[in-house]
């Protein structure tokens, strides 16, 4: 009931707000007022019903109220319709006809009617029967040599010397170029033209050119951007060379596929820049769509050839036990064998300079291991010439006369069957003897050896002495040796003397005063003078008057004693400087120098073997050394003969495997000729499908108006806004709700 009640109650406000918005009531509708004082009025008994009626006229209204509310809610449900059918009426034909459907045609046509058109296409007889007629195919076998040989002798080139990155562009570009020019003369051969393939070539050569300096151009700021005024007009520059570097670049690439169909179809053979752009900007989509299309012809024509192939890369397996990855791993290895031959060389090189410097070090320790045998060899010559000195008999000692106070050294060999021995020395000029020994060293007896007896002697006083030795045993005394020898006096020494005294700074002409040493034992002196003085006084006295010359220089004197050339002092000096003249430089002289006193020393004596012993123990070693030595030499000589041996090994290693890399690099150029041939084959019937479709494609399905055209006008003619409209409202609206939801 209560539901009932709230029902009828918003249906009759429905109503009353329905007829406040349009200004009418519900037809049939009672004015209570009006009909009460109506009936109020009539002196009728009805009049006496008037407040049961007033209450039916109250539900009747209520009840026309109730089912206005029930016409303003149709009402506003027709008008809800009304405007919802306008709406999707509205995007039926703003957005779902113009953008959905127009997708799905051109899915269908694009997708089902054109790919099924290019499939036909790309196998049709026609085309099939153009890549295997003999002509073409000995035409596209002649290009694909031409195109093989430069491409792979480029390849070696610069695989083999290995030029650089630069040098290795340039080739690149110049095979493109190359091949480029090959596509030209194709499509003039296959469709029987007679275009100007110089011309082409000069689009083609154009472009690249404008690339090639302005991406140098580039470049070279780029280098200097450092550099404020070239850093500022490189903004200038930069948006000039950019654009002209990637339209130059996009119409060098281009060209491969468009520019002989584009200059072909024009009548005049004429090149406008921006309307080939245009056409091939064009075009370039549908290529690329049809690329699938494209290789499934090449596949199909390439069957033949790929059996051919086959069959010669198991005939190459077979005849050179190579596949051919292996034969492609070895191309690809070209690269290292300069860098081996030049190691090699650089290796021959240092083992040569590494012998030059074993060389040397060789003939250095051979020259000293020579000098040492030489030296060994002299040694022991002199070892056995001063052995050959003791002889049975014979007293040695050192050569030349002793002196005063020199202790002398002798030896002498046993005499068989002496026991002892007599030893003297006796003075020659008295026959006196000065000194008999009871006492000299026996050298013990070694094997072999003979015994050898040495004593020593100081000599006290000079003259000629006699020293004998007599053996003998207890029977007799044998036959005595002697030896003469002359005992000298220490040479006398000069004596140290004072320099002289007097004026050393006097005028040119004086007469000048000098004074010796005074020493007692001096009986006269002894003066000499510089070049232009004389004495006045005599030269022989203590003090002497002297009148000098013009020049300075050194007086000098000595004094001599009783004992006249036995007691001689040594010479001294006194510089004496002259005082020059007014207006004359002084004149300098070096002194004299002073003598000095030379101090007797003994002399050296020379080394002897006063032993056999020792005589025999030295050249016995010396012999070991010698034998050393030389077995030392002959150690160089085997080590050198070894080491060059090795050496020459090395470098004969070295030469074998450069020659082996140059009979490799000979043999793989040989199979690449070969493989020229084989890819030539491989590649014949590609190049005239390739050209053929190239030339085919550029103007495929460009008869009268595109069907996307063709779509797109027919949108037009319903709204001019179509279907671009139907597009930014479909996008607009794929925003708003990519943005709700990401608000969400």
């Amino acid at each position: 009931m209560e539901i009932l009640l709230i029902i009828s109650t918003v249906l009759t406000l429905f109503g009353i707000f329905r007829s406040q918005i349009n200004g009418s009531k519900p037809s049939g509708l009672i004015d209570l007022k009006d009909t009460t004082n109506k009936w109020i009025s009539d002196k009728s008994w009805l009049s006496r019903l008037t407040p049961l009626f007033s209450g039916l006229v109250i539900v009747y209204n209520l009840l026309l109220w109730i089912v206005n509310g029930l016409n303003a809610i149709v009402d506003v449900i027709k008008y809800i319709f009304n405007i919802l059918s306008t709406i999707i009426l509205w995007v039926w034909n703003n957005i779902i006809h113009p953008t959905i459907f127009l997708t799905a045609k051109l899915v269908w046509h694009y997708l089902i009617v054109f790919l099924w058109k290019l499939f036909l296409s790309s196998i049709s007889p026609n085309k099939l029967k153009e890549v295997f007629k003999r002509k073409n195919i000995i035409f596209s076998f002649k290009v694909t040599v031409q195109i093989f040989s430069v491409s792979i002798l480029f390849f070696f080139i610069s695989r083999l010397f290995d030029f650089g990155q630069v040098a290795n562009y340039i080739l690149i570009l110049f095979t493109l170029v190359f091949i480029q020019f090959q596509i030209f003369e194709s499509t003039n051969f296959f469709t029987s033209s007679s275009s100007s393939t110089i011309r082409k070539l000069k689009i083609v050569g154009t472009s690249i050119a404008t690339s090639m300096a302005f991406i140098g151009l580039v470049l070279l700021f780029k280098n200097h951007s450092d550099k404020i005024i070239l850093q500022g007009l490189g903004v200038t520059i930069a948006q000039i060379s950019v654009p002209i570097i990637l339209v130059s670049l996009y119409v060098f690439v281009i060209s491969t596929f468009f520019i002989a169909p584009y200059l072909n179809k024009k009548d005049d053979n004429s090149f406008d820049l921006f309307d080939f752009l245009k056409q091939s900007s064009i075009r370039i989509v549908k290529y690329f769509y049809s690329l699938p299309f494209h290789f499934l012809g090449i596949l199909i024509v390439s069957i033949v050839p790929i059996i051919i192939a086959l069959i010669m890369s198991f005939g190459i397996n077979l005849t050179t036990n190579k596949s051919m990855p292996e034969w492609s791993s070895t191309a690809n290895n070209i690269s290292s064998f300069i860098p081996i031959i030049k190691q090699n060389k650089k290796s021959i090189k240092s083992v040569k300079s590494e012998m030059l410097q074993q060389d040397s070090i060789y003939k250095n320790d051979i020259a000293i291991a020579d000098s040492k045998i030489e030296d060994l060899t002299l040694s022991l010559n002199e070892a056995e010439n001063l052995k050959s000195l003791l002889l049975p008999n014979q007293i040695l000692s050192f050569q030349g006369d002793p002196f005063v106070g020199e202790t002398q050294k002798f030896s002498f060999l046993e005499t068989i069957s002496a026991s002892n021995y007599v030893i003297k020395i006796i003075k020659s000029s008295n026959d006196s003897i000065v000194r008999e020994f009871d006492k000299y060293q026996k050298n013990k007896r070694e094997d072999g050896i003979i015994n050898t007896y040495v004593f020593n002697h100081k000599w006290k006083n000079p003259g000629t002495y006699r020293l004998e030795i007599s053996p003998k045993n207890s029977c007799e005394t044998g036959k005595p040796f002697s030896k003469i020898i002359d005992v000298d006096n220490k040479p006398e020494q000069k004596l140290a003397f004072k320099n002289p005294t007097g004026k050393n700074m006097i005028c040119a002409g004086d007469t000048v005063l000098f004074k010796a040493d005074q020493s007692k034992w001096v009986e006269s002196w002894h003066w000499e003078l510089p070049e232009g003085c004389k004495y006045i006084s005599e030269d022989t006295e203590s003090s002497i008057e002297v009148v000098w010359g013009n020049q300075p220089g050194t007086i000098r004197v000595y004094g001599v004693g009783a004992k006249g050339e036995n007691q001689i002092s040594v010479t001294t000096g006194l510089l004496v400087n002259i005082i020059p003249k007014i207006g004359s430089p002084m004149v300098y002289v070096d002194m004299i120098d002073d003598e000095t006193i030379n101090y007797f020393e003994y002399p050296t004596r020379e080394e002897l073997f006063y032993t056999m012993v020792n005589a025999e123990k030295e050249i016995s070693s010396l012999t070991d050394s010698l034998n050393s030595a030389s077995n030392s030499k002959l150690e160089i000589e085997n080590s050198f003969s070894e080491l060059q041996s090795s050496m020459n090994n090395q470098i004969s290693n070295y030469k074998e495997k450069i020659s082996d890399i140059r009979i490799e690099i000979f043999g793989l150029l040989l199979a690449l000729i070969g493989f020229i041939l084989f890819f030539s084959i491989l590649f014949t019937n590609l190049w005239t499908y390739m050209v053929n479709y190239n030339y085919f494609i550029y103007d495929y399905e460009q008869e009268g108006i595109h069907y996307i055209n063709s779509q797109i006008s027919f949108y037009k003619e319903k709204n001019k806004n179509q279907p671009l409209l139907g597009w930014t409202i479909l996008l607009l609206f794929s925003f708003l709700l990519i943005g709700i939801l990401n608000l969400g």
